[in-house]
């Protein structure tokens, strides 16, 4: 009695899978199970062959597949890279400056970080769902596995893969040139000392102005040039003043050693009549505070 209930049961559970197979359009589809080497040879072949491609991926890089994928741009209904802990690439960011149908992603609550690749050509559609990034690691040395699925467009899984990548349209942004440059900027100095999990973008209401402004924006090189230059914060007498308040820190064994005045002079609060009577009125003290 008890086998023939487990045997019911596992019937049962066949069915059930049976009906879940064919709801999904399973059952006229071809399935493989890929590893990274495996992936990048048939996302090749998809961005070659199909004449509409849908990317929604958390990391990209800027290498020979990110060439071919450019090449076919005009394929792209949306193609989408995240921007999540600075692991894409700023020269793939780039790239996508002025792309119809290409977006950057970033999401302040968790991190963007899906992997789906679809491509519709016709009543045909494939489909790659699994762990591999648009990178060198994903889609070479890592240990990825990714389900590749092949079979009529209007199946019910590549609707509902549609469906996912869909879902995402309210974090893409379009690519400009100032959220590239700020994206480089905020890249570089995530690489040099690791601080900030995630970029913030040109357009964020907490801090993404301060990142855009002149001053953010200059290189290193062009704000000492302007320092120079600036009529009224002359460099060289910043230089003078600088050693004299190396001096002043030599000439003692500790800082509360020094005067009052002279204090207030290295804070850069001393006043023009205290500065005067001193006799440190060679300097503008404000400049160092």
């Amino acid at each position: 009695m008890a086998r023939s209930i487990s045997s019911c049961r596992a019937l049962a559970d066949c069915e059930k899978i049976r009906r879940n197979i064919k709801g999904l359009g399973l059952e006229m589809m071809n399935i493989a199970l890929l590893d990274a080497k495996k992936t990048r040879s048939v996302l090749k072949r998809l961005i070659k062959d199909y004449d509409d491609i849908q990317i929604a991926v958390a990391w990209g890089y800027n290498g020979k597949l990110a060439d071919l994928l450019m090449e076919n741009s005009g394929k792209f209904r949306s193609v989408t890279f995240g921007l999540n802990g600075f692991a894409t690439s700023p020269d793939l960011v780039e790239r996508l400056i002025g792309t119809k149908n290409a977006f950057i992603a970033k999401a302040d609550n968790g991190i963007f970080h899906p992997k789906l690749y679809l491509f519709l050509a016709g009543g045909k559609a494939e489909a790659i769902v699994g762990s591999a990034n648009f990178t060198q690691g994903g889609l070479d040395r890592n240990h990825e596995a990714c389900v590749h699925i092949k079979g009529p467009a209007g199946g019910d899984m590549f609707k509902q893969i549609q469906r996912e990548l869909s879902g995402y349209d309210m974090l893409k942004q379009r690519v400009t040139q100032t959220l590239a440059d700020s994206y480089r900027r905020q890249y570089d100095a995530a690489r040099r000392q690791r601080g900030q999990r995630d970029p913030i973008l040109p357009n964020e209401k907490n801090g993404g102005k301060g990142l855009t402004s002149p001053l953010a924006m200059m290189s290193w090189k062009d704000f000492a040039a302007m320092a120079k230059i600036d009529p009224h914060h002359n460099f060289k007498r910043r230089i003078k003043l600088l050693r004299e308040i190396q001096r002043l820190f030599a000439s003692v064994e500790r800082f509360s050693d020094l005067t009052a005045t002279e204090w207030k002079g290295i804070a850069g609060t001393l006043g023009k009549a205290e500065t005067v009577a001193a006799g440190l009125d060679i300097h503008n003290w404000g400049w160092f505070g």
